[in-house]
């Protein structure tokens, strides 16, 4: 009963963020061809776009959604729109739990956090369904996490971490979550093995090594979202770290002026650590992004731009509930 409140707006803002996608019957940039492909009972053009872009998993979740509507008569697009809704729902409810477990955040501040994931103002690019990967990849690292760190489910949390990872930006994501957890961890005196930490960005980064070494993107593709260590990169990278910090500073300016009004009656020197550590986050959600010289940018509606900021619906949100 305590809760019901929270329950029901989280309900009708789940609302709100999905009708939108479901009315919408056009497509968008490649998932105009994934509808195509599906129009004509013909993957083959998908196949060799995914494959040579090195987005496999992308391919076989379309082809498992192409068989799954040959079985139950209901189309591939309304499939990847439930499954695409059903993903962002997920991040906001690992979200919620993320900051009760880690960021100690109260029951009602974390329904907070979720409410601001489903309203993350970068969904609108989900109307392509050639995106519904990004938003899977990134609750399957949220859920794989959890089951980890808190269920001991090593098996099921691993593999789904590892499946995560076809989104690239994911790996850096996940050491800033396991390193997040160890600051906090420390700082309040729990038990928090450093060689334990090490061994674990040690793999995350093996790993990364390795699938950069084995789906190397060919073709139309070769050379795609590859860094080049080169001072012409300075440039791109500063532009569009400025872009994520404007893009950011917008989302938290209410909050922000909120906390600072109130500054010295919410604000607890043991809080620091917690800041320090979403910031953490927030720095490995955008510098993928950044390095590439890639950024949202405000008012360019028609381009995949904002996709680089989907990752930013975790701590965000998780800075604007505990602001």
């Amino acid at each position: 009963m305590l809760f019901i409140k929270y329950k029901m707006a989280y309900s009708l803002i789940t609302v709100f963020f999905a009708l939108p996608l479901l009315l919408i019957t056009n497509d968008l940039w490649d998932g105009a061809l994934v509808s195509y492909g599906f129009r004509i009972d013909d993957l083959s053009g998908i196949k060799v776009t995914y494959f040579e872009s090195g987005w496999f998993l992308q391919y076989y979740l379309y082809k498992a959604v192409y068989i799954l509507s040959g079985f139950i008569g209901i189309s591939e697009e309304f499939i990847i729109k439930l499954l695409t809704i059903l993903s962002v729902i997920g991040i906001s409810i690992e979200v919620k739990r993320l900051s009760g477990y880690l960021f100690k955040i109260p029951e009602g501040a974390s329904y907070i956090a979720a409410f601001f994931v489903l309203i993350f103002p970068a969904w609108f690019v989900l109307v392509s369904s050639a995106l519904v990967i990004h938003v899977l990849c990134i609750y399957f690292l949220l859920l794989g996490y959890r089951l980890i760190m808190l269920k001991r489910q090593y098996f099921f949390g691993i593999a789904l971490m590892l499946l995560s990872f076809q989104l690239a930006s994911n790996f850096m994501f996940a050491i800033g979550l396991i390193t997040s957890d160890f600051i906090i961890r420390r700082s309040k005196n729990e038990i928090a093995n450093i060689n334990y930490l090490a061994l674990s960005i040690l793999t995350i980064i093996l790993i990364f090594i390795l699938s950069k070494v084995l789906f190397v993107p060919g073709g139309e593709y070769s050379g795609y979202n590859e860094l080049r260590l080169s001072l012409n990169i300075l440039k791109p990278f500063v532009g569009a770290t400025i872009y994520f910090g404007v893009f950011i500073l917008v989302l938290v300016l209410i909050p922000s002026i909120y906390f600072i009004s109130n500054l010295r009656h919410v604000y607890k020197k043991d809080d620091f650590v917690n800041y320090l550590t979403i910031f953490l986050l927030i720095i490995c959600a955008i510098f993928p992004y950044a390095a590439l010289g890639k950024s949202p940018r405000f008012f360019d509606f028609y381009n995949w731009d904002y996709r680089q900021a989907f990752l930013l619906s975790i701590p965000i949100p998780i800075l604007i509930s505990y602001l």
